[in-house]
């Protein structure tokens, strides 16, 4: 799997193990569930993509199912993969 350069740029902020590329480093956190909370989704969406979603739009899609987040204690968490997938889910053929 590639991920676009921008990925590789949001992953810089955690904590990369030692030996690790950057590539390595991405696909390690590209599965789990880094991405705290509505607000960092939506930066996550604005430095991967480079689009501009509002928060009631990312809630909108959990509340609705289309959007998978794990809660762990009083907050909501998301993949990257998931949410990628989930703004391919939003692709029309228009």
């Amino acid at each position: 799997m590639a991920l676009n350069p921008l990925s590789l740029t949001y992953f810089d902020r955690f904590k990369r193990g030692d030996g690790m590329t950057a590539e390595q480093h991405a696909q390690a956190l590209y599965g789990s569930p880094c991405v705290p909370f509505v607000n960092g989704t939506v930066e996550f969406i604005e430095t991967t993509h480079g689009l501009t979603l509002k928060p009631s739009f990312v809630r909108q899609a959990v509340q609705d199912g289309t959007l998978p987040a794990y809660r762990i204690g009083k907050g909501f968490y998301f993949a990257p993969r998931d949410i990628d997938a989930w703004l391919e889910s939003l692709r029309t053929s228009a």
